[in-house]
């Protein structure tokens, strides 16, 4: 069977899209020796993709650099059209099509990838994004052979939002990077007086709510936060002008997988209150790292994180803080929780998403 990947989302800086691709794309080249892939990508990704050992039934093909996650919106709405012409042209091909943003609205047999549909929950997050999700990956998702989500909570949203079969979407959760495996079971690292947040700085995130209780809490304790990850500069300088951002909360944009490696290994806790995920990894970087995590009780995350975590409503302030100080103030509790977050990492791996994608992939051939 002949499979068009296209992999548009991997650019130079790498996003949660584009680390689900390139490792899928790791695993997948170890595991299928019958099939032709064609694997689509743009200049700008040639570092990250550069990784991968391509096997004979692997071929590159390589298109502009514009075509990237790299240059936003224009980027995204190109990646968008190229998707459709490559369906069109590579019309003997699947189009496996590894993000949402890429979707195949034209007649094609296609997979598509749907991490989250959040846009659909609430309008007022992106009012573009949420016309793109209502109409156009509508007609994606009607036209699918099968759609791919990472988790079961995703899987509801799909079925709800969309009104499609119950066996079209199928679930396969995501895995941890090598780096992260590498660290589970390991001596932990010496933890420092700091709490810590990896993610986008995002109303999504829930990002404002988690410095309200920090700062509700700061005087109890002798910790500052820190938060790795970018964001919007105006809801960023928001933050700053409430007051939220201050000499105890220290921004971190420098999210290397190595320098997010240290900060997880050094952390006395990691929080993660976001308020929508369609999986969630940073919970599980974090148990890998023998770090115990504090996570919202809504969306994928209870799926995500099992009994390995504290759930606090993300919603209410003081449950934020009080699950904060809770882990911090208990010794014995934060000991289990490491042991417990290390078993539950051990269970997410590419190895294991990219079977059982795999499967997904040949249960198409009658369609072939």
């Amino acid at each position: 069977m002949k499979i068009l990947i296209n992999a548009t989302n991997i650019g130079r800086q790498l996003s949660g899209l584009s680390v689900y691709t390139l490792s899928l794309l790791k695993e997948l080249v170890k595991l299928d020796k019958e099939n032709e892939y064609l694997i689509v990508v743009n200049k700008t990704s040639l570092e990250n993709i550069s990784e991968i050992d391509f096997p004979v039934n692997f071929r590159l093909k390589l298109t502009g650099r514009y075509i990237s996650s790299d240059y936003g919106t224009r980027g995204h709405f190109l990646r968008f059209l190229y998707a459709n012409y490559l369906a069109l042209i590579y019309r003997r091909y699947l189009i496996f099509t590894s993000s949402q943003l890429e979707a195949v609205v034209v007649p094609a047999r296609q997979i598509i990838v749907i991490q989250d549909v959040i846009h659909l929950m609430d309008k007022s997050f992106n009012k573009k994004q949420y016309i793109y999700f209502k109409y156009v990956l509508k007609i994606a998702a009607k036209r699918a052979l099968k759609i791919i989500v990472p988790s079961q909570f995703t899987k509801t949203q799909i079925l709800k939002y969309y009104n499609t079969a119950d066996d079209k979407v199928i679930v396969t959760h995501l895995g941890i990077q090598q780096l992260f495996k590498e660290q589970i079971g390991k001596d932990g690292a010496k933890k420092e007086k700091y709490i810590l947040y990896v993610g986008r700085i995002a109303e999504t995130k829930n990002t404002g709510n988690l410095l309200e209780a920090f700062r509700s809490i700061k005087d109890k304790i002798d910790y500052k936060l820190v938060v790795a990850g970018n964001g919007n500069k105006r809801f960023i300088d928001e933050l700053k002008y409430k007051g939220l951002i201050n000499n105890r909360v220290e921004l971190r944009s420098d999210l290397k997988i190595q320098n997010l490696l240290e900060l997880y290994k050094k952390a006395a806790l990691f929080v993660f209150p976001s308020l929508y995920e369609g999986f969630g990894l940073p919970p599980l970087e974090a148990m890998a790292c023998g770090c115990p995590v504090v996570v919202s009780n809504t969306t994928s995350l209870p799926e995500v994180c099992g009994d390995a975590a504290v759930y606090v409503d993300p919603t209410d302030i003081k449950s934020i803080a009080d699950g904060i100080l809770k882990v911090l103030g208990d010794d014995k509790l934060r000991e289990e929780m490491v042991k417990k977050g290390y078993l539950w990492a051990k269970g997410f791996t590419w190895e294991k998403t990219a079977r059982e994608t795999l499967a997904v992939i040949n249960s198409t051939k009658n369609n072939y």
